[in-house]
């Protein structure tokens, strides 16, 4: 019993001896370990550091998409991105590459910036030309999508840092204008388009004694920079009233265009023919309707936009004599293509004040945008209705 005892107490106790070794390799082994995560800590501490700091730059970066152009008219489309450095450090922005999604984030189109040297410092911008466009079917009229632009901070990129993982990206969204879309005027090779034809009247609707009508080619395609223009007005029924003209004309231009001819005495309602030897003018046909002695359009501005040659507004100017009591009038806006397809057509009420001495402008808004290059025609009539 008492050998038993013994055999039990010496398997579960420590001599003395026994105790001071395991100390020894305890302290031993606590040291090497406090050594090892010492070493591990300071070299996890810097590296954690570097982590913080490129993070802190990609946090104070800010990359901003600032203005986007797409051209659908265009076949194939085409489309730019104007990109601008806003951070208000100075950090170096690289572009790494340019997505295009959709809404349900797919990736319809990719192009890699990393063999072009595009790096913004504060403040600078640039443009992007040919980032991805929709191709085929994988875009609709009406779509939203949206351009992401991956970059990233120099000084990360500077250190190796230029993956996708360490990267960073800014979007914008745009609405697709383009898509399918049946075009009964196939667009010529060579065109000039018009945005504004303003013919010189007197009050009481007829031509000044300057005889002149303004126009401005706003859009050309084409290789000639320079073109003749011919003008000719005539009545509503077909009849020519008058002839005028104008050689050399800058194309396109900024400034409105003076067209002088034989025009003096011709009354509204007219039609102008505007038409070149060297281009097609796709606007041919811009009707002034109205009354003599009451109100009629005096101009004709066709609002656009530059992204996507879409017209949103027509802007009518209205000429009346000095009203004694103001007159209430409607104005009728039709818009035609090249067969004389009724692409659109607007009515406003408008009240007309009394002692009015210039044009007054009403800007009436398409239901839908058309595009700029399938009007061939645009009717202004006016009508006295109180």
């Amino acid at each position: 019993m008492k050998n038993h005892y013994f055999k039990r107490r010496h398997r579960s106790a420590l001599t003395v001896v026994e105790i001071t070794v395991t100390s020894s390799l305890v302290v031993i082994l606590g040291i090497i370990l406090l050594y090892i995560a010492s070493n591990w800590y300071f070299g996890s501490a810097i590296e954690t550091a570097e982590e913080v700091d490129k993070n802190i730059q990609i946090i104070r970066s800010a990359l901003m998409i600032e203005k986007i152009e797409y051209y659908h008219v265009y076949t194939p489309n085409r489309a730019s991105l104007t990109i601008r450095n806003v951070a208000k450090d100075n950090i170096g922005l690289r572009i790494l590459a340019v997505d295009l999604v959709t809404m349900d984030n797919r990736i319809i189109g990719h192009k890699s910036l990393s063999d072009q040297d595009y790096v913004l410092w504060q403040g600078d911008k640039v443009v992007l030309e040919d980032v991805p466009v929709c191709a085929g079917d994988q875009c609709h009229k009406g779509d939203l999508l949206r351009y992401r632009v991956w970059y990233i901070p120099e000084r990360p990129l500077n250190e190796g840092s230029s993956t996708f993982e360490k990267a960073v990206f800014v979007e914008s969204s745009f609405i697709y204008a383009g898509g399918k879309l049946h075009l009964a005027c196939p667009t010529p090779d060579d065109y000039v388009i018009l945005d504004i034809v303003d013919p010189v009247l007197l009050t009481d609707g007829a031509f000044s004694g300057s005889n002149l009508i303004y126009i401005r080619p706003a859009i050309k395609n084409g290789t000639s920079p320079k073109i003749d223009i011919a003008v000719r007005v005539e009545s509503l029924d077909g009849a020519v009233l008058g002839y005028g003209g104008a050689r050399n004309v800058q194309v396109p231009s900024s400034e409105e265009v003076k067209i002088s001819g034989s025009f003096s005495g011709i009354k509204v309602p007219f039609k102008i023919i505007i038409e070149s030897p060297d281009s097609t003018i796709i606007q041919r046909e811009w009707v002034m309707g109205g009354k003599p002695n009451s109100a009629f359009a005096s101009g004709i501005t066709l609002l656009w936009r530059e992204t996507d040659y879409m017209v949103h507004t027509v802007v009518i100017e209205v000429g009346a004599p000095i009203l004694q009591k103001d007159m209430i009038v409607k104005i009728s806006v039709k818009i035609v293509d090249c067969i004389n397809n009724k692409l659109a057509e607007v009515e406003a009420v408008e009240r007309i004040p009394s002692g009015m001495d210039v044009n007054l402008p009403i800007f009436i808004k398409l239901p839908e945008p058309v595009r700029f290059d399938q009007i061939y025609s645009v009717e202004a009539m006016i009508m006295e209705i109180g």
